[in-house]
Parts: C-alpha cells; structure tokens; sequence
C-alpha cells in the first residue's frame, strides 16, 4: 500500500496553532537530523533513510514518563529495582565544598 493512500488531506482549524505542533515537528527533527547530513537523490532512497531513522527513534529512546523504559521494549534496559553497589565513605573524597573543620 503506497502512502499516499493511507494519508489523507487535514485542514487545520484557524487560530489553533497546537493543531499541527507534532508534524511540525517531526519534519524539523527530520530535516536536521537526516536531509541536512545525507544527500537523498530518490524517493526510494528517502524512505530507506526515514525507515532507518524510525527504527532508531522508536528503538533506544528512554523516556522518564515511562519509567526509563524504551517506546518499544525490545532492548535490554538497566534493572533501577537492583540494589546499588555503594563504595565504602573512606575510599572517595569528599563531596563538601568546604571541610568540616574549617567553618
């Protein structure tokens, strides 16, 4: 199915400028991200390259909304339920901008 068949013509309603804000964008975010650094010469090699580029957005992009979690949990993601491994206080320096005996 081309996507030109799937997608259809939507007016946008006058004065509602968040009606188009996520289109909007996705093309900003495509154009800097993938037209500004590869040369696209056909269309085949336009959707190869947004195909590409939609695998990655959706693969490996941690939202915190989401608990950390990827959009598609496909990948391996860091357990945050496992205990630290704490260092011992007297093997690292102090996090104190001033020393305790100096104030």
């Amino acid at each position: 199915m081309d996507l030109g068949e799937r997608v259809g013509e939507f007016k946008i309603p006058p004065r509602c400028p968040r009606a188009n804000c996520y289109a909007e964008r996705f093309v900003l975010t495509a154009r800097s991200e993938l037209t500004d650094r590869v040369l696209i010469l056909s269309e085949r090699r336009l959707n190869a390259v947004l195909a590409e580029y939609v695998r990655h957005y959706h693969g490996r992009r941690p939202h915190r909304s989401r608990e950390l979690r990827p959009p598609r949990p496909t990948h391996p993601t860091m357990n945050l339920d496992a205990p630290a491994d704490h260092i011992a206080a007297g093997t690292r320096g102090s996090d104190q901008r001033v020393r305790a005996g100096r104030v």
